[in-house]
């Protein structure tokens, strides 16, 4: 064989079609079909990475997503950091790269950590750089650039043709081997919407792995060919399913055109898993030289692809079913020098094949350990009595048996056990999710088909159809024995047992002295199974050797939870059409385009609204700024955008039923054109959110909320509607915040400017008493008028349809020159509401105080017969010592505002009393500003037995130069401005 391309076979390239490509510069050509790990096996390119932590060369372990080692980056056709070659198909001009080694691939200075590998054991950062701490930055930057780990492109692709699509099935069946094909063509035929999703470009599964021709590849062919005919049936091929959600919901990925993948959301009432199952390597020393590889990717090099991973190999295993690789190996022309299997007896059929074909069988033995540095030399086993036997070779092909691969099961909440005879991981149970063929477990063909009858009986059971089921494969009973794992702790040399984090067995055996026993712990602690495979070939065997290390049964623990998504994701794909700020699109309201023309600092504001923060003039500091605007609101009048409030029309009979239901206050006595201040509860008793609510007549009202909270409290309302009265009540709430625009007119001169634009209205307290609403016109525009305040001012709140919004704020800002209007931000509507004490949710509503705590105890209504959250604050009022109470704080008089989160101490503490106590915190500041009306900085802060402790001094944490420093504080009343309300009442 003078070329690594087998002269014949690969079921997946084409041979008349060849591809360029480059590899770090080096021209090459592969095959149209390849992979980029297929085209550089078939061009002799055996190292292709460096390990994350030492360094050392790193070849195919794999060749689908088990691989751990080949990530690569590409600069043509596209820009993209940790490509995995194994499944990256090979396209004409494709440029990659190794992403570790300095100053190159193959003389990297870096790998010195291999030889310092005593001194970086697991978790060393944690010991080696905890001090000093202003150092941590730099070993982060250090360390980040040694694992390199790939850069993302600086550019994003000019159209990168993303999208996301949906789809809803009856049944969804992951992947398209035997099992899965005749699943979804049983289904089908019985009147079940089916999609099969499978992550290969031909179906097959594993038979693709055996040579052409055999008995399987009609059955397969006529199943393709009866699917896509079939017109309830949906077959996606380069498509997987990566994430499972609640509620029957799947994430699958087409990746039939890379770097342009399809996103698909699918709702699918049942599942068939045929995912099938995950090869596991050997653990022996230096398991991770180029040129060790698993078995059964060395069959999907042969048998896919026509690439011979090697000339002269060496096959070690523990199971019947990777002596096919070797009889196959044997076929293709490699030299296949020994099988050695680490059972002492084997079935005797597998014997006669390979003694029929010259093959040295050793039984009983182990490899003792490999030569070779960049590229495998030589292979050592080691027999039942000790004897060591060198043979030359540049291939080890490793099988340490099989687990099913179960990522979907878990994340559907889907149970696993350590199945003795497999020694590997099955599921357990079924529900929405149930496995078929291998991934349920068992190996040979019959095994799986029965599996598969069974699933497909249930789901039509369940849908409640009536089977006429296609033909059955037929297939002899294949072998399928596997022994334990072998491992010989005494040996020397690195034994890796997770090859993506550089994990070894000594990682291990210190995580056990360390106390981290359980597999969660060790994941954290070594990094094991953290790697972008997650652990596909190594999570086993960690748990296993865990196990073992315990004094523990081989399935005692289990591997760590696997999370979606089973695979990486490109961030494009997730964001689909709608790149850049498109993929959380900034919301504007009618007025922004006057804002920003004005000159105004612009905010991101809850809900991704963008919003003023202030207005400065030339040479106007923001602090000046926002005084300015201040001063206008106290004293003459203000103009400020509060359009993103939230707003919703809550209309029908049993309106009221839902109000009063979500609602401390009561709302059934309030007339039309009334309302009130409202605040809403969890039903834990905490403050949810708080707003109006306002009689528009019978059974219409209006209310509104925080803008941070709107969809919250949409879904709140509809939850309560749908769950709490199951959908009995007559009610319909509609969303309104983005059709409708609020514009506030506060301050003294407020009904002025409202007259000078022709309101139609009478404005005196007699006609518009406060928490009230009229109809009325306004500078020829149709408008809602509500009598509320944030400001502590005499305040008028205009909404009107968005549409006409512009026009009348303009009308609105040049009516009021001659009145010194000032238009508002959102930095001075926050001071002015400091000075009035009135809670924002963000800052007062922390999640953890009730309305008592905040001091509204004005706004509950406890003789009401029930509202959400009740019965807590029942609980809260038996016990109410050591609540945070809302107060207020003043600094001497010239000092500066305190910070926002600042801590206020407990009584008699200091700095360093306080580091050594449990407890050091009463309390913390909210929200903290100077106030232009006293002339000094206020706050507000929430602290233990607050209303208890007005007049006392307080000392507040700051930060200093080095640490913190403190100061002290009074703590008072939180109403700084008109503690009497009399300005917004006039």
């Amino acid at each position: 064989m003078s070329s690594w391309r087998l002269p014949s076979g690969g079921r997946l390239i084409e041979r008349g079609q060849t591809l360029d490509f480059a590899f770090n510069g080096r021209p090459l050509q592969g095959l149209q079909g390849d992979t980029l790990a297929s085209a550089l096996l078939a061009n002799g390119q055996m190292l292709l990475s460096r390990s994350f932590k030492y360094h050392r060369p790193r070849g195919l372990l794999g060749a689908g997503w088990e691989e751990p080692n080949a990530f690569l980056g590409l600069s043509v056709p596209r820009q993209e950091p940790n490509v995995l070659a194994t499944t990256e198909p090979l396209v004409q001009g494709l440029h990659a790269h190794s992403q570790r080694g300095w100053p190159s691939l193959q003389w990297d200075v870096m790998a010195v950590a291999d030889a310092l590998h005593r001194w970086l054991p697991a978790g060393f950062y944690y010991k080696a750089f905890k001090s000093p701490a202003w150092a941590w930055p730099w070993f982060e930057r250090a360390l980040r650039h040694a694992a390199g780990m790939g850069q993302v492109p600086e550019k994003a692709p000019a159209d990168a043709g993303h999208e996301r699509r949906f789809a809803h099935a009856d049944v969804l069946v992951v992947g398209a081997g035997l099992s899965g094909l005749w699943a979804a063509w049983a289904l089908a035929e019985a009147g079940a919407r089916v999609v099969l999703a499978d992550d290969a470009p031909q179906p097959g599964g594993r038979w693709l792995d055996r040579p052409a021709g055999h008995a399987m590849d009609g059955w397969i062919a006529l199943a393709q060919q009866a699917l896509d005919a079939h017109p309830l049936v949906r077959r996606w091929s380069c498509t997987q399913v990566v994430a499972q959600h609640d509620h029957g919901l799947f994430v699958a990925v087409d990746r039939s055109q890379p770097g342009r993948e399809r996103i698909w959301k699918l709702r699918a009432r049942h599942v068939l898993l045929a995912t099938g199952q995950i090869e596991r390597p050997l653990l022996f020393p230096d398991n991770d030289r180029p040129g060790v590889m698993l078995a059964g990717a060395v069959s999907s090099y042969l048998q896919r692809w026509g690439v011979a991973p090697g000339r002269r190999m060496v096959l070690a295993t523990n199971n019947d079913a990777a002596w096919t690789t070797a009889l196959d190996a044997h076929d293709a022309g490699l030299q296949v020098l020994a099988v050695a299997d680490l059972r002492p007896q084997v079935h005797p059929e597998l014997l006669a094949q390979a003694q029929a074909r010259g093959l040295s069988a050793h039984l009983g033995a182990r490899v003792g350990g490999v030569r070779g540095r960049a590229q495998l030399r030589a292979v050592s086993l080691v027999d039942s009595d000790g004897r060591v036997q060198w043979y030359e070779a540049d291939l080890l092909a490793v099988s340490g048996g099989w687990s099913s691969a179960l990522a979907l099961h878990a994340q559907a909440g889907g149970a696993n056990r350590y199945d003795a005879q497999l020694h590997g991981m099955v599921p357990v149970g079924g529900g929405l999710v149930r496995c078929i063929g291998t991934a349920a477990g068992p190996q040979d063909t019959p095994a799986c088909m029965d599996s598969a009858v069974q699933g497909v009986a249930q789901v039509a059971q369940a849908l409640g159809l009536r089977l006429k089921p296609p033909p059955l494969p037929q297939a002899p009973p294949e072998l399928g024995g596997c022994s334990a794992l072998g491992l010989h702790v005494g040996c020397r040399g690195k034994v890796f047992v997770d090859l993506a984090s550089d994990v070894t067995l000594d990682d291990l055996v210190l995580a056990h002295r360390e106390g981290y026993e359980a597999t969660e712990h060790l994941k954290r602690y070594t990094a094991l199974g953290m790697g972008p495979d997650q652990g596909r070939t190594s999570s086993v065997h960690g748990a296993v050797l865990m196990a073992g290390l315990r004094g523990l049964d081989a399935g005692a623990l289990g591997p760590t939870r696997l999370r979606p998504p089973y695979t990486p994701v490109p961030f494009a794909a997730i964001a689909g059409a709608d790149p850049g700020l498109l993929i959380r699109p900034m919301r504007r309201t009618p007025i922004t385009p006057w804002h920003e023309q004005a000159g105004a600092v612009m905010y991101e504001s809850g809900q991704n609204w963008r919003r003023p923060g202030y207005y400065p003039r030339p040479g106007e500091s923001m602090a000046q700024a926002v005084e300015r605007e201040c001063r206008a609101c106290r004293e003459a009048v203000g103009l400020y955008d509060s359009s993103p409030l939230g707003k919703f029309e809550v209309t029908g009979p049993d309106a009221i039923a839902l109000l009063e239901q979500v609602y401390t206050c009561r709302v059934s006595d309030l007339k039309p054109g009334r309302g009130r201040y409202a605040v809403m509860l969890r039903e834990d008793g905490r403050v949810f959110d708080d707003g109006t609510v306002f009689r528009l007549d019978e059974h219409r009202w209006w209310i509104t909320t925080t803008t941070g909270q709107a969809l919250a409290v949409h879904a709140w309302l509809e939850s309560v509607r749908q769950v709490h009265f199951q959908g009995r009540l007559q009610v319909f709430v509609t969303p309104v915040s983005e059709q409708w625009a609020a514009l506030v007119v506060c301050g003294p001169r407020a009904r002025q400017l409202l007259a000078a634009c022709g309101c139609s209205v009478p404005l005196e307290k007699v006609d518009f008493p406060f928490m009230a609403w009229r109809d009325g016109q306004l500078a020829g525009q149709a408008v809602r008028l509500f009598r509320v305040s944030f400001t502590g001012e005499l305040s008028f709140e205009i909404h009107l349809p968005a549409r006409r919004a512009p026009a009348l704020w303009q009308t609105l800002a040049q009516a009021g020159a001659s009145l010194g209007l000032e238009v508002m931000g959102s930095e001075a509507n926050h001071v002015l509401r400091v000075e009035k004490g009135f809670i924002s949710v963000g800052h007062e509503v922390d999640g953890c105080v009730n309305p008592l705590d905040l001091g509204l105890a004005w706004a509950v209504r406890m003789d009401k017969e029930d509202f959400i959250g009740k019965r807590s604050l029942q609980r809260d009022l038996a016990r109410p010592q050591g609540r945070a109470q809302l107060v207020g704080l003043l600094v001497e008089a010239g000092q500066p505002p305190l910070e926002e989160g600042a801590q206020i101490l407990r009584e008699g503490l200091d700095l360093a009393s306080a580091r050594a106590a449990p407890l050091a915190s009463a309390g913390f500041v909210t929200a903290s500003v100077w106030s232009p009306s006293l002339g000094r900085a206020v706050a507000l802060a929430l602290l233990e037995d607050g209303r208890e402790r007005h007049g006392q001094n307080v000392r507040v944490t700051a930060a200093a130069t080095k640490g913190l420093s403190l100061r002290s504080a009074t703590v008072v009343a939180p109403v700084f401005v008109d503690s009497e309300g009399g300005r917004m009442r006039v």
